[in-house]
């Protein structure tokens, strides 16, 4: 597992660059003040932050601040995701349609099955031994008033 930042730094292994911080205050520290973040240089010579500020120590190393290539990176991937998820939204919402018109069509030939099998029970009921052609247009004819 890596170090911390705020254990490489401790142990003079951070590297030159800024980093988000978090100062504190050694006399009359007022708990408001704790954990005030702020944006210093750290300067791998000197083994110091140097920062702007009201404030008098670091006390945790947060995070590198990203440079102008990685915020225009990260910024584009963005963009990318936001288009992405807008074209995963819109497939999604197309197979909800889909999905309804299957549902529609679905129901539709269980109401037409549904008067078929009762059809041809009463057709069965009347015909027990014959069946003709025109028996089964009957039980087809009366299948159409389904729509």
């Amino acid at each position: 597992m890596s170090k911390t930042l705020t254990k490489q730094w401790c142990d003079g292994e951070l590297k030159s660059g800024y980093y988000y911080v978090s100062l504190y205050q050694y006399e009359g520290e007022d708990e408001a003040d704790r954990g005030f973040e702020d944006i210093a240089f750290y300067n791998s010579n000197t083994e110091r932050f140097e920062y702007e500020s009201c404030y008098d120590g670091v006390e945790y190393v947060l995070a590198p601040v990203p440079s102008y290539d990685e915020v225009k990176e990260m910024s584009q991937k963005i963009e990318r995701l936001e288009f992405d998820n807008e074209a995963l939204e819109m497939a999604h919402n197309e197979g909800k349609e889909i999905n309804a018109e299957l549902v529609s069509k679905t129901d539709k030939l269980e109401k037409k099955l549904e008067i078929a099998t009762q059809a041809l029970k009463e057709i069965n009921k009347n015909y027990r031994f014959t069946v003709s052609q025109d028996v089964v247009y009957k039980a087809l004819k009366e299948m159409k008033g389904v729509k």
